[in-house]
């Protein structure tokens, strides 16, 4: 089990260790979906894997609990699959490699997969023990989160039946989340009316790097760069000194939910001042950036094009990246500091002749997500894309009278001597649909301190880690 063996809590690293050997990116679920089926098959617990491959597994309260509310342990399975540049980890058959740094525990190169493995270790942890009180416990562990939390909206009426849910999917320990955004994806298709060359032709290249990126519901206010919205920035100012630029290709970004770090476009030019002009307006995005992305780096290269996108493509595409509104939209007139509406400019490329702009909204008020979308549609359809969106799902209104907010003070506060903090939070969580099909259930979200979650950089504190099972344990005793 590598060094994590000499690591407390041992019963929840454990099982941690053990699912990240099985390759869990969104999308690709299946084997560690059948990995704890057959874990609660083989504990004789009854269980339940749907066509989602959601799992859902309830045990009976231990001795003295048998008549207490049943109460919810719910995360995810997936992970966000990201590597850095030059990682040649592949994501549907390595384990995730993981090392010990201090009190942190990270991958090599690669997402942890703590978000949201760590909740599916702590439940696995309970699940195997026979030496810890509980209630009646229900287990949901749902599939493809991070790509549209298409597994929670698989969940049917009556598959929660549990009075209380403890979603554990937040990263900071203390922080007890009681509401969060809604959001939806919406994407705009450009025809590129691609010309294929009889003579490849000479090209330059461009290429964003070294942007931190990051979570798009929780680093949106930070003002990280966008490396989408900085090569479209760069290009539109090439554009204005040559208006007959084309695009040979441009491909940015490549999870709905990611800040983009890194993006690259080819393309023919006639202006022979074009490195000039690069230098010139990336020397101002670098500046604008300084405290906030201080590594971002910007590579122009010579290249050969055999195809390209006609001028008038280009062009669309191009202004559309460059005015596309991307970042915090507006900021919560309820709550100080947090992000009300939102929107990531996530993905973008080209695939059989038509280029994809891929965004991700966020709203705490959902009439204020759909004036966002109407925007985008009257956006895409002036420039001449198609326009769709798919994926909504609703905010999980905060509700300050939850009965669950003093027991979770209470507990909290007897377990580390620390006041929690209740909040609602900008970046999106399943309890908003859980919410929909147990309108009864009254819920909370919280979890063990991570940083830079959706990155390579990703790391989970192992003393959090330890104090919050430790929190979990007491929570789950007070129920008697």
């Amino acid at each position: 089990m590598s060094n994590l063996q000499n690591y407390e809590p041992q019963r929840v690293l454990k099982w941690f260790y053990e699912i990240n050997q099985i390759p869990r990116g969104s999308g690709n679920e299946k084997a560690v979906s059948d990995y704890l089926l057959k874990f609660a098959q083989e504990r004789k617990l009854e269980v339940e894997q749907d066509e989602a491959l959601n799992i859902i597994v309830r045990t009976p309260g231990t001795s003295g609990y048998e008549n207490a509310p049943r109460v919810a342990i719910q995360g995810h399975m997936d992970m966000v699959p990201e590597k850095a540049l030059g990682s040649d980890h592949d994501f549907l058959k390595d384990p995730i490699e993981m090392a010990v740094d201090g009190d942190w525990l990270h991958a090599n190169q690669t997402t942890l997969g703590a978000d949201d493995g760590i909740a599916v270790a702590y439940a696995m942890a309970l699940l195997d023990a026979d030496d810890i009180p509980h209630p009646p416990l229900e287990v949901i562990i749902t599939t493809s989160e991070e790509t549209g939390m298409d597994g929670a909206q698989a969940l049917k009426p009556g598959d929660i039946q549990s009075a209380y849910l403890l979603n554990i999917d937040s990263e900071t320990e203390g922080i007890f989340t009681l509401g969060c955004a809604g959001g939806a994806d919406f994407s705009a298709s450009f025809s590129t009316e691609r010309e294929e060359l009889a003579q490849p032709v000479a090209s330059y290249e461009i290429s964003i790097k070294g942007l931190k990126g990051g979570h798009s519901g929780q680093t949106i206010n930070e003002g990280r760069g966008n490396a989408i919205k900085i090569l479209a920035r760069i290009l539109y100012q090439l554009k204005k000194q040559d208006p007959e630029l084309r695009l040979a290709s441009f491909e940015g970004g490549s999870k709905h939910n990611a800040i983009p770090s890194s993006a690259t476009a080819s393309f023919v030019s006639a202006n022979p001042e074009v490195s000039q002009l690069v230098s010139s307006e990336f020397g101002k995005i670098r500046a604008e950036l300084q405290g906030v992305d201080n590594d971002v780096d910007c590579l122009l290269q010579s290249g050969q094009a055999s195809s390209l996108a006609s001028v008038q493509a280009s062009a669309s595409i191009i202004d559309y990246l460059f005015v596309v509104p991307h970042g915090v939209q507006s900021m919560s007139p309820l709550m100080k500091g947090l992000v009300q509406t939102s929107l990531n400019v996530a993905i973008a490329k080209e695939d059989n002749g038509q280029f994809n702009v891929q965004h991700s909204l966020r709203s705490a008020v959902n009439s204020s997500k759909e004036e966002l979308l109407d925007r985008l549609f009257c956006l895409a359809e002036h420039f001449g894309a198609k326009p769709d969106s798919t994926g909504a799902y609703p905010a999980w209104e905060f509700n300050p009278e939850s009965s669950l907010i003093d027991r979770v003070k209470e507990v909290y506060k007897n377990s580390t001597g620390e006041e929690p903090e209740i909040v609602a939070i900008h970046a999106g969580l399943e309890c908003g649909l859980l919410g929909e099909i147990a309108p009864d259930t009254e819920m909370i979200s919280f979890g063990p301190n991570m940083q830079d979650i959706h990155t390579p950089r990703e790391r989970l504190s192992l003393s959090s880690t330890e104090r919050v099972w430790n929190f979990l344990l007491e929570l789950l005793a007070s129920f008697k």
